[in-house]
């Protein structure tokens, strides 16, 4: 099924792997649609009993990267709405120029075999909570990630921010209300130089905007999505994921001049809520000024300059694990006119994007990480600055997933090179 997001205002990121060595497999290519030949953006890429893989990015493209002793294994490509597509590695005829044409997976509601079928729309988003224990890890859990926040000013990359970090979680059946359900630790992060407090703001003006990330997840707060008392449902159709059906369901309610287009994924055999795409705009002539973002420039980089927000969008991806389904890829956007803050003069557009891509997984004999690297999740602070640690960064796999896009690189780089900004950011120590 095609992704609604889209943002103009700046390209997105590209999930890949990069070449690391000669023993590796570079598989590159793109994702399209066999009828439109249409990029398809987050299809999920990986090896056949792999936990690890790539996401296409908004051009549908990826570069994976695999083993010499994995040319027997399967490659598998998925994607809501689609049939999934599998090819073994040793039969691929050129493995750096492929393309994945994916067969749209038609479902027709009078050949619908649904045992539930009888069932409302809100009943089945109950059902997602009631089965909760059941799809999610329950006990305490580690999971290991990577992020990284941009933003663009008047057509120009203007910051970046990439970290690696621990997601530690008390499981999904947590009923303790001290506190955040899960904590953000972070191992290694760079900045560039024009990263401030704001950088992406996500939810409150008060909130860290890396932890605020973190803490969307419908699932694991029963909120947003699962908001039963606050929301409206419409079970909309149905689509397919790895050939199993899923429900489609339409929910949300308006929020003043904005008006929602928020969907949710859910698997029809096991109830577990799988995807979420949120995205609320405010109407031509309307403009959007919450009271949390009065007063401050939400780190524009003049002092005169303020935003109204006109696009806010989040994704929120679920992958199955051994019986459980695990996080693994948020995103959440923002898009607006900057303004002069005095004359009230529209200027230029406005946008910023911050994503989280989750890898390994803990869920046996889970130690929690030293309190030392734990970011905070209230305060208007700068992310914590640790000392830029290049050996890391030069073998970091995971951003070999997770490359910047050349553009955004080639944007950021015009007057000093982002591993000078690195360098020199790091030693501001603020």
């Amino acid at each position: 099924m095609k992704s609604r997001l889209h943002l103009s205002i700046y390209c997105f990121l590209i999930s890949c792997f990069s070449i690391q060595a000669q023993d590796f497999i570079n598989i590159k290519g793109q994702v399209v649609d066999q009828e439109t030949k249409e990029p398809l953006a987050f299809a999920t890429i990986n090896l056949a009993g792999r936990s690890r893989g790539a996401v296409s990015n908004f051009l549908g493209e990826f570069n994976f990267n695999i083993s010499n002793s994995s040319e027997n294994d399967t490659l598998i490509i998925s994607m809501l709405g689609y049939k999934t597509y599998k090819l073994a590695i040793n039969r691929i005829p050129n493995p750096s120029n492929l393309t994945i044409t994916m067969l749209e997976d038609i479902v027709m509601l009078n050949e619908l075999v649904v045992s539930d079928k009888e069932l409302t729309a809100k009943e089945i988003v109950e059902k997602v909570i009631e089965n909760i224990p059941n799809n999610y890890p329950t006990r305490p859990y580690l999971l290991n990630g990577f992020t990284r926040a941009h933003k663009m000013e008047c057509d120009k990359y203007v910051s970046l921010y990439e970290a690696d970090f621990d997601l530690y979680g008390r499981g999904y059946n947590s009923k303790s209300k001290v506190g955040y359900p899960e904590k953000i630790y972070l191992n290694e992060m760079r900045a560039s130089n024009k990263v401030d407090q704001y950088m992406v703001q996500p939810l409150e003006s008060n909130r860290n905007p890396f932890v605020a990330l973190g803490h969307i997840n419908d699932v694991l707060l029963k909120s947003f999505s699962l908001n039963i008392s606050r929301n409206t449902y419409h079970l909309e159709n149905y689509t397919t994921l790895n050939d199993r059906l899923v429900y489609v369901i339409i929910t949300g309610k308006d929020h003043g001049p904005m008006r929602p287009n928020n969907r949710m994924y859910i698997d029809v055999d096991t109830y577990a809520l799988i995807k979420v795409d949120y995205e609320i705009d405010t109407p031509e002539g309307e403009d959007w000024n919450p009271a949390l973002y009065k007063g401050s420039t939400i780190g524009l980089t003049k002092d005169s300059l303020s935003f109204k927000v006109k696009r806010v969008a989040k994704s929120v991806q679920f992958e199955e694990q051994n019986g459980l389904y695990i996080l693994k890829y948020t995103n959440w956007f923002m898009s607006g006119i900057i303004f002069n803050s005095e004359s009230k003069e529209d200027l230029c557009d406005w946008g910023a994007q911050f994503e989280m891509m989750f890898s390994n997984v803990i869920l046996d004999n889970v130690e929690r990480p030293s309190k030392k690297r734990l970011l905070k999740p209230k305060g208007r602070t700068d992310p914590k600055v640790i000392p830029y640690n290049e050996t890391f960064w030069k073998n970091y796999d995971l951003i070999t997933e997770f490359p910047l896009n050349e553009q955004i690189e080639a944007g950021l780089s015009k007057e000093i090179d982002l591993e000078t900004q690195f360098r020199e950011r790091a030693k501001k120590g603020e």
